[in-house]
């Protein structure tokens, strides 16, 4: 009872942690390599279906269709996602908060949404 009382004080009085406003050339590097791994995987997906009969799915011909890979994505959309309550409605991938609340004391970080 007592510590849940310790982490209910620390998540109202503590302030919220800023998210930086640039990523490091390491996290960028990471992040780089992040997304080629994904286009890695839709193209290891669609060549084994195409291996397999020649078959496709929808899900990955709408990939394809929609989603840019690594080398033409601006750095914008990189580096940022898309948030509504921004004031720029795009915030940093590297956020030190999580609006998952389960993840909120692990990550360290005890601001209420």
């Amino acid at each position: 009872m007592v510590r849940s009382l310790h982490v209910l004080y620390l998540m109202i009085l503590t302030p919220p942690r800023k998210t930086p406003w640039r990523l490091s050339a390491p996290q960028k590097a990471r992040q780089r390599k992040r997304l080629k791994l994904v286009d890695k995987v839709v193209d290891t997906v669609s060549a084994a279906l195409q291996k397999n009969g020649g078959m496709s799915t929808k899900a990955v011909e709408r990939w394809y269709r929609e989603m840019p890979r690594e080398e033409e994505m601006l750095p914008k959309d990189k580096y940022t996602i898309f948030d509504r309550k921004e004031k720029k409605y795009r915030k940093g991938i590297h956020s030190k908060c999580s609006d998952d609340v389960a993840r909120r004391h692990a990550n360290g970080c005890h601001r209420i949404a």
